[in-house]
């Protein structure tokens, strides 16, 4: 028999299975990342690639949604959603004004410690 780490949520669960069963095991190469990722991610909203700034699209426009992952995606929305919402201010749309939607499809309902995990306060 032969365990391996499965990774799930964020743990990561022990399978066993016999050996024959088993045709190969693939590791991913380790990729160096970013140092700052909230700043990477605030240096790409507001330089998009063959888009509009949030700010030019926001213009004239009196509301806004903005869509997030619900738990069961790894998305890092908690460092998403504030630049976004800044850039929507810049746009002059106010917070009361705009709403978060998590698309959670068939995925049951979040808890309210869940959706604060998940996007911040």
């Amino acid at each position: 028999m032969k365990t391996i780490l499965i990774p799930y949520g964020k743990e990561k669960i022990p399978i066993s299975l016999p050996q024959k069963n088993l045709l190969k095991i693939c590791l991913l190469k380790e990729k160096p990342g970013v140092e700052d990722n909230a700043k990477a991610i605030k240096d790409a909203i507001k330089n998009p690639i063959g888009s509009p700034t949030i700010p030019k699209i926001a213009q004239g426009k009196r509301t806004a949604v903005v869509i997030c992952t619900d738990t069961t995606r790894p998305t890092p929305d908690k460092l998403l959603i504030p630049p976004i919402l800044d850039e929507l201010n810049e746009g002059e749309i106010s917070d009361k004004n705009i709403k978060v939607i998590i698309a959670r499809g068939q995925h049951r309902k979040m808890t309210e410690e869940e959706v604060k995990e998940k996007v911040g306060e």
